[in-house]
């Protein structure tokens, strides 16, 4: 599992719809949440490969957003069916 965290202009921009698109293109489960720092935190689970493509859309980001930082941390925590936007 990857635990990814998004810095810069992330929120209010519809990253966490973008990155379910992803999720699901790539049939990775997990979630998207905007925290109140002003960041954008996903877990992520699939094979190592289609996950870092995921990250290489992630940072890029969807139109409207400015990413200036991606920081990803492989973790081990329970799986995931789907992939959610959580609020």
């Amino acid at each position: 599992m990857y635990y990814i965290l998004v810095s810069g202009k992330v929120q209010g921009v519809f990253f966490r719809a973008f990155a379910k698109e992803k999720a699901d293109l790539f049939g990775i489960r997990g979630y998207a949440k905007n925290l109140e720092n002003g960041k954008l935190e996903i877990c992520a689970v699939g094979s190592t490969n289609l996950l870092d493509r995921f990250v290489d859309y992630i940072k890029k980001g969807p139109s409207g957003a400015e990413v200036t930082d991606v920081m990803v941390k492989e973790r081990t925590d329970k799986p995931f069916r789907l992939f959610e936007i959580l609020y």
